[in-house]
């Protein structure tokens, strides 16, 4: 879990992820992020802290080894959303440190728009790929409806490795309904 807090944490100068970063590092999340920007500002966190919210600025590892995850479905709840889906380091043979939610349309480059918030079990993705470390690779991420919505909105995710900076693309896309 410490990972996973690691992980919300790279991602905190282009997002709102207090609520990950406080629970899974401690504390209180505004004071954990004044520091980690002090120290980045250092060159004292690696890897450095994310400078922008688009994915083309982001270190993305292409793999054929197997895949990352799957994008499983997409909620809306009053103005709300709810992602889920399951994701791994294939390199590392291990569950994802945190998955990246990232949304883009037509006219717009994919930007990262949240972290998850939640973990689970997955059962059968332990079954399909014979891994029993790999049983809590499930993900559940929470975020907004866009402002302003644009024409074919589209969501994506990344599993991210909170040690090396890297994304991993995972299977999938859906559309953001209406």
């Amino acid at each position: 879990m410490r990972l996973w807090g690691k992980g919300a944490l790279h991602f905190a100068t282009v997002l709102d992820d207090r609520q990950v970063i406080a629970r899974y590092l401690g504390g209180n999340a505004t004071d954990v992020y004044n520091y980690a920007t002090i120290y980045d500002s250092l060159g004292l966190l690696h890897p450095a802290l994310a400078k922008s919210p688009l994915i083309a600025d982001m270190p993305v590892v292409t793999t054929e080894k197997s895949p990352a995850g799957w994008i499983g479905s997409i909620d809306r709840w009053f103005g709300h959303y709810v992602l889920s889906g399951w994701a791994v380091l294939p390199s590392k043979s291990r569950v994802a440190d945190c998955v990246v939610v990232a949304v883009s349309s037509d006219d717009t480059a994919e930007r990262a728009i949240a972290v998850n918030n939640e973990v689970e079990d997955r059962p059968d993705v332990v079954r399909v790929l014979g891994r029993t470390n790999l049983v809590r690779c499930g993900w559940r991420a929470h975020f907004s409806e866009p402002v302003p919505r644009k024409a074919n909105e589209k969501v994506t995710a990344y599993a991210f490795d909170a040690n090396a900076g890297d994304l991993y693309r995972v299977n999938g896309e859906r559309a953001i309904p209406h």
